[in-house]
C-alpha cells in the first residue's frame, strides 16, 4: 500500500494531513457507522452563499471560547483572532473563484481535491473504541477552526478532535506520512474477534477526488515473470499451527494465514516449503517451484 500511494502524494502540490474523530463507544459497529456517515456528510457539505456565512461565523464564535480556555494573554488572543478572520476572508475567495470557473458553489470534496482517506481503529480500556479518519490531500489551507466547525456539523455533534498540518514535500517527511495511514492496528487479542466482525468486508482506504494508487509490479528473480503471474506469497505472513511428516516420509506444516484466517497445508520438497494446492507458499520473498498437486493433510 505504501508502495501504491508513496507516488501519488509525492506528486501533490499542497499536500495536507487531516485527521477526523468521534467520541469514543463501547459498540464498535455504532462507531464504525457512525464515522462512515459523518465522513459523507462533511463530502457533501454545500459551501455557498446560504451557509457560507453561517459556519464562517460559528468558526470564528468557536476560536474566541477555545482561546478563552487555553491562552491567557490578551493580546496573543486578539492576533490569532485577527489571523484567523483573515484567513477565514481568504478561504470565502476562495469558494468565490470556484464559483466563477465552474458556476457551481464548492461541496467540502471539492475542496478536499485528490488524495486518500484511510480508516484506523484503536481500542483504549476504560474508554472503548475510538474510531478516526486519516486523510492526505492536495487541497492546500483549511483554517483550522473551520474545519472543526464543519466536522461538528456533519458529525451532528459526534465530532472530538480534528487536526490539519502541511506535508513537507520532503521524501522523508512523505515516507512518514504514508507510513502512518498505512500502519497496522493494534488491539488487545481478547477484542481482535470483535474487530474481524466489524470490519469484514469494509474498504480500509478511500481514493478521494480522482486520486488512484500507481500499480507496481515486482518481477520474480526465479522465473522472471511478473510476481502477479507466479502469485508467490511469502510464508512471515503465516503462523504455524502443527508440524509432522505423514507416512511418505515428507514433512509438511500446518500453517493460519494471518490476513484471512485461512489455514494451509505446506510440503516440504527440496528443501522448500509448497503449497500443497495450487498456489506456492514459500519461506522467501521471491522462489519460483510448482504446487504440489493433491498433497495429503495432516
Amino acid at each position: 500500500m505504501r508502495e501504491r500511494w508513496l507516488p501519488v502524494i509525492e506528486a501533490m502540490a499542497h499536500p495536507m494531513f487531516i485527521t477526523l474523530t468521534i467520541v469514543n463507544g463501547p459498540d464498535l459497529a455504532e462507531r464504525v457507522s457512525v464515522l462512515a456517515a459523518s465522513f459523507d456528510r462533511l463530502l457533501d457539505l454545500r459551501l455557498g452563499p446560504r451557509n457560507w456565512p453561517k459556519y464562517r461565523d460559528a468558526a470564528i464564535e468557536f476560536l474566541v471560547c477555545h482561546l478563552a480556555d487555553t491562552d491567557s494573554d490578551p493580546a496573543s488572543r486578539r492576533d490569532r483572532l485577527l489571523t484567523t478572520t483573515k484567513s477565514l476572508d481568504w478561504f470565502g475567495d476562495r469558494i468565490e473563484k470556484y464559483h466563477e470557473l465552474t458556476d457551481e458553489w464548492p461541496r467540502f470534496r471539492d475542496i478536499l481535491g485528490r488524495g486518500l482517506s484511510t480508516l484506523e481503529i484503536t481500542y483504549n480500556p476504560g474508554t472503548s473504541w475510538h474510531c478516526h479518519r486519516h486523510l492526505v490531500n492536495d487541497c492546500g489551507f483549511i483554517p483550522w477552526p473551520l474545519l472543526r466547525v464543519l466536522w461538528q456539523s456533519a458529525s451532528k455533534g459526534q465530532g472530538l478532535v480534528v487536526d490539519i498540518r502541511r506535508v513537507d514535500k520532503g521524501s522523508n517527511a512523505v515516507a512518514e506520512v504514508i507510513k502512518y495511514v498505512t500502519k497496522p492496528w493494534e488491539i488487545p487479542s481478547d477484542k481482535a474477534d470483535e474487530l474481524r466482525r466489524v470490519t469484514f468486508g469494509r474498504k480500509h482506504v478511500w481514493p478521494l477526488g480522482g486520486a488512484a494508487p500507481v500499480k507496481v509490479e515486482h518481477t520474480c528473480p526465479g522465473c522472471g515473470k511478473p510476481t502477479s503471474e507466479c502469485r508467490v506469497i511469502d510464508v512471515g505472513v503465516a503462523d504455524t499451527v502443527a508440524t509432522g511428516i505423514n507416512g511418505d516420509g515428507v514433512e509438511w506444516s500446518w500453517v493460519q494465514m494471518r490476513r484471512t484466517g485461512d489455514r494451509v497445508l505446506l510440503l516440504k520438497q527440496g528443501g522448500r516449503w509448497l503449497r500443497s494446492q495450487d498456489i506456492n507458499l514459500i519461506p522467501m520473498p521471491f522462489a519460483c517451484q510448482p504446487a504440489v498437486p493433491g498433497g495429503p493433510s495432516p
